[in-house]
């Protein structure tokens, strides 16, 4: 099993278990490793909407759009963020985004 695989798989299960802690420590060595896989991106972004560290969730979706403006799904995550800030024109435009 590769060293990114192994994270993952740590990580997943920290997440399951809201055990946010861990899997924050597990997913930012993983972007350490690969910062342009999406599917990452997400799943860290998602421990913060669970903690409701809303600016830092924001920060962290605008960070991987700026690397990769191709990542659909964290467009869908910051359009979260947005919408939990009460930002809806700024979040419509996130969701039309993601579906572009």
């Amino acid at each position: 099993m590769t060293k990114i695989k192994e994270l993952f798989n740590k990580a997943n299960i920290a997440y399951q278990k809201k055990n946010f802690e861990a899997a924050k420590k597990f997913y930012e060595k993983i972007l350490e490793l690969n910062p342009n896989n999406e599917q990452y991106w997400v799943n860290y972004i998602a421990i913060f909407l669970n903690l409701k560290e809303f600016d830092v969730a924001e920060k962290l979706s605008r960070k991987a759009i700026k690397l990769n403006p191709s990542f659909s799904k964290v467009y869908c995550n910051l359009g979260s963020v947005l919408q939990f800030k009460g930002k809806f024109q700024e979040a419509i435009k996130c969701y039309n985004n993601a579906i572009e």
